[in-house]
């Protein structure tokens, strides 16, 4: 039987153009879709591309020097490897406009494992290991 990610997306009713890409990007071949529904589909697809994205990132073994290196060649290519998701032109023109080096995102990106890149990037300087209700206005 030849895999067809196309209508595994279709036959799960994914048709949101965010949720289309990164299905497409995380689910490359049958073994990942069957990974997919068996340890991380519960019908909520939004949660559920998060955490199998979160869990393919956690598998990225690329050292800092390799991102450096990748960063100077491919940034577009090294990135999507890094955080497990398409990167799109404007993310990487974000990035460059924010002054981030390398090394910094880096880090960002290996501590912040289960946030979405544009989130770190919009985020930057976001302390996210603030307690929960402080972001509530007191009056």
């Amino acid at each position: 039987m030849n895999f067809k990610v196309e209508e595994a997306m279709s036959e799960l009713g994914i048709n949101q153009g965010d949720h289309q890409r990164q299905f497409l990007f995380l689910i490359k071949e049958h073994k990942d879709f069957v990974e997919f529904m068996d340890k991380f589909y519960t019908g909520v697809i939004a949660e559920d591309l998060g955490l199998y994205r979160t869990h393919k990132r956690k598998q990225v073994t690329m050292s800092l020097e390799e991102f450096i290196e990748g960063m100077k060649t491919n940034k577009k290519q090294t990135l999507e490897v890094v955080v497990q998701e398409p990167v799109t032109v404007g993310y990487i023109s974000l990035m460059d406009n924010s002054n981030i080096t390398h090394n910094e995102l880096y880090e960002k990106i290996q501590d912040l494992v289960e946030v979405p890149f544009i989130n770190i990037l919009k985020d930057w300087d976001m302390d996210y290991e603030e307690e929960s209700d402080d972001f509530m206005i007191k009056l």
